[in-house]
């Protein structure tokens, strides 16, 4: 799976969790992040180790709207949801279960929890 599409997933799995976008709505950023003032989130990719993905600082710095950045990727979180629901989406249908959504789902539920897990602590 792409980095930017695991980045997207992680963003997602905190603005679901409220630990991003707690204030905002879907049509207006609150607390809009800046070059000046990013919001800054552990590399999905390697879990604050370093890699190419994160030019081995282990983190992202976010400088725009968190919840714009993942507009792309908004099909995918419902269709996620009900396959982890124990709905599938079937071929031929809305999606066909490609190896790529399967990662995918994979990786958000992976994401939830692990937020969820930080949440807690």
């Amino acid at each position: 799976m792409l980095a930017t599409t695991k980045k997207k997933i992680r963003l997602a799995a905190l603005i679901r969790s409220g630990a991003l976008c707690r204030a905002c709505s879907r049509n207006k950023c609150v607390d809009m992040p800046t070059p000046e003032s990013p919001v800054v989130i552990a590399c999905p990719i390697c879990g604050e180790k370093g890699c190419d993905a994160c030019d081995d600082s282990g983190y992202y710095e976010l400088t725009e709207c968190p919840q714009k950045m993942i507009t792309d990727v908004v099909s995918f979180i419902r269709f996620a949801d009900l396959f982890n629901e124990g709905c599938p989406p079937v071929s031929g249908g809305a999606l066909d279960q490609a190896n790529w959504f399967l990662d995918a789902a994979g990786q958000l539920k992976a994401d939830d929890a692990l937020v969820l897990a930080e949440a807690k602590k």
